[in-house]
């Protein structure tokens, strides 16, 4: 069964390859949706995939790329989207 969460990543993560490397892990895991850099200076995914493949990926998420420094995550859970892929947003 596939499940939505929508993650809000704080700390340094802009500037610092999150996105890239978020991305990569993303297909690594089969996991559908984007990652965007929000004004405030947080990243934001949208994520689908297995529940076992969502909780790696947001346990990845606590640590991130090797130069980002994160120090909290939100996550909220919401409908099934259907993403095809993972992308960057710009």
């Amino acid at each position: 069964m596939m499940i939505y969460q929508k993650i809000i990543v704080h700390g340094k993560v802009q500037g610092v390859y999150f996105r890239k490397s978020t991305a990569e892990k993303a297909n690594e895991l089969s996991v559908k949706g984007y990652v965007m850099n929000l004004s405030d200076g947080t990243v934001m995914i949208e994520a689908e995939g297995s529940q076992a493949s969502i909780d790696e990926f947001i346990e990845w998420c606590y640590i991130g790329s090797v130069m980002s420094d994160v120090n909290k995550i939100d996550v909220i859970s919401g409908e099934v989207k259907g993403y095809k892929s993972f992308r960057i947003k710009k």
